[in-house]
């Protein structure tokens, strides 16, 4: 509803204009509604954009405020000509001071276009748009000191300066005019219709005002004239742009093809825009006939645009060296990732395919197995057989039980069920772990320090297999320390956002190759003390819960193993919450 009463009183401000152009002469009245009338229209569309930069988000909120900076400009022209016509009453200065903001009041209009709003925020940081749209209106102003402001305020000369001003500000117009097609072309939806808005609307003002410059040069315009009716219809045009770009949701696009091809443009202008300044500099030098006084200024300037663009080129590549080895980082991170996801997925693979062999191998071992213990426990028992036989047959049995535990260890390692799960308190399972440890602490040079944070949450899994890893990695890390005459191991439990990470660092000597600790079958100890299955079990279980064990060596000294496990989620989390 205010949109649509603004958009009255804009068609109002410019009916006002137009009737008053028609019936009023040239006088003071005339310049009154002359200069007036713009003013409202472009004060609309100046608080318009700035409601909009307040409201938007991001590059969006950078669009609106240099489209509310470009009508400021065009007000703050329009104003100085209401000073001295109406206020004052007194013709324009010449030179007017004005003129180079209504000339530069189109930069900051490209620059918003520029941007590239309609695109997600790292679409443009990859092809630093941002900074190439500086570059070229650094350019631009630079273009209007070279060819407009000598003849302006350096040898003031009104004719030449006249025809240099209206025919750079039309091809500055037409620019933008263009900048404005390609963003129609690549844009899609609410952008397409903003753009295809401001296009007809800067279509309009740039024939308008090209035809209001030459009858200024030809002394045939007067302010309230026939000839601002195409302006103030442009300037009520963009203040309504403010208005209704205000009520679109303007979106990002999933960049295209389309616009692909209009961000590779820019650098390649940007490129064309710097290599160009020499070639202004030698045509001053080996064709300017003017003044010297003018070639010397154009020269002066030539050399401090180019030492100010290659400041900023020399910038832009700093960034764009920054932003690469950025990327080369992540990529590297990538594929550390990929590889560590690769060998937990080997580790996975290997574990099952083992269990699936030992599962069906350990059955058939075990059955000739009992059999040769009986017999051996029969011979060692029997009063016939000699002595020596007996100690033979004793030897055999021991060994029998041994390779039953072994078979026992791959029955264990090569369960593939699911175990029974539930609210498990991982804090006292670890203490439990350790109290088991105590008699072999206990008078062995072995201090054992827990960390485990208070208030906890408990996870969902099975405490029975959690109890037998935490025992295990104790167990080994007691066994290392042993080994080594003493030392002492530390545990920490603690939460993360998103786990329960637990560590088991002693001060050994560490572990030879960490990273086939969890193989089957692999092991430090001495051959009797060991399978090589413990740590394989423990990983089998751990990857149940959803969880990650790793290992590795400490830098002072020993090995560290850490778990992590996820916290509860689903209906795990609805149990806790419960039993809360």
């Amino acid at each position: 509803m205010q949109s649509r009463i603004v958009f009255w009183l804009l068609a109002g401000i410019a009916l006002v204009h137009a009737v008053a152009s028609c019936i009023l002469h040239k006088g003071y009245p005339a310049r009154v509604v002359g200069d007036i009338a713009p003013m409202l229209g472009g004060a609309i569309g100046v608080y318009a954009m700035a409601r909009n930069t307040w409201r938007a988000q991001g590059v969006v909120r950078a669009f609106w405020g240099l489209l509310g900076l470009g009508c400021l400009m065009w007000m703050f022209n329009q104003g100085a000509w209401t000073w001295y016509e109406v206020i004052v009453r007194e013709p324009l200065p010449e030179p007017f001071y004005a003129d180079p903001v209504i000339f530069l009041h189109i930069a900051p209009f490209i620059a918003a276009v520029g941007l590239l709003p309609q695109l997600p925020e790292e679409s443009r940081k990859l092809y630093f748009s941002t900074f190439n749209t500086v570059i070229l209106t650094v350019w631009w102003l630079f273009v209007y000191m070279f060819v407009v402001v000598p003849d302006q305020f350096v040898v003031f000369n009104a004719k030449r300066y006249g025809v240099s001003f209206d025919h750079l500000y039309l091809i500055e117009n037409l620019i933008f005019m263009g900048v404005l097609a390609l963003a129609v072309w690549a844009t899609h939806a609410h952008w397409r219709k903003l753009y295809l808005h401001m296009f007809w609307a800067t279509g309009f003002y740039t024939l308008g005002s090209f035809w209001l410059n030459v009858a200024i040069d030809k002394g045939k315009y007067y302010s309230g004239s026939l000839y601002d009716i195409p302006y103030i219809v442009a300037v009520c045009w963009f203040a309504w742009i403010g208005v209704f770009g205000g009520t679109l949701p303007l979106a990002n696009e999933a960049p295209s093809l389309r616009t692909q091809e209009w961000i590779k443009l820019s650098p390649r202008l940007t490129m064309l825009a710097v290599l160009s300044l020499p070639l202004f500099g030698g045509w001053t030098l080996l064709w300017d006939g003017s003044a010297s006084e003018l070639r010397r200024f154009r020269l002066e300037l030539t050399m401090i645009f180019m030492i100010v663009l290659g400041i900023c080129v020399f910038f832009k590549q700093y960034l764009l060296d920054r932003a690469l080895l950025k990327m080369v980082e992540v990529e590297q991170r990538n594929v550390e990732q990929l590889k560590c996801l690769q060998s937990k997925l080997v580790q996975k693979e290997k574990l099952a395919s083992l269990g699936q062999l030992v599962a069906g191998a350990a059955h058939e071992i075990n059955n000739p197995l009992t059999a040769i213990l009986g017999y051996s426990e029969m011979l060692s028992s029997d009063p016939a057989v000699s002595v020596s036989a007996q100690q033979i047959a004793q030897k055999i049995a021991q060994q029998a039980r041994r390779t039953g535990h072994l078979v026992a260890d791959l029955q264990s390692f090569s369960q593939a069920t699911a175990s029974e799960r539930a609210l498990v308190d991982v804090a006292s399972l670890v203490n439990r772990a350790l109290q088991m440890q105590i008699p072999r602490t206990d008078g062995q040079g072995i201090r054992v320090e827990a960390d485990l944070e208070s208030g906890l949450p408990r996870i969902w899994g099975n405490a029975n297999g959690l109890f037998q890893v935490f025992s295990h990695i104790a167990e080994n890390a007691c066994d290392a320390l042993e080994e080594n005459g003493g030392g002492s191991m530390y545990v920490r439990l603690r939460r993360t956002a998103s786990d329960l990470v637990l560590d088991f660092a002693d001060s050994g000597k560490g572990i030879r190759d960490p990273q086939r600790v969890f193989d089957p079958f692999y092991t430090t100890k001495a051959v009797g003390q060991g399978t090589g299955l413990g740590l394989s079990a423990a990983y089998g279980i751990i990857q149940e819960h959803g969880g990650e064990i790793s290992c590795s060596n400490r830098p002072e000294g020993g090995a560290v193993f850490t778990v992590r496990l996820p916290l509860t989620s689903g209906h795990a989390q609805a149990a806790a919450n419960i039993v809360g």
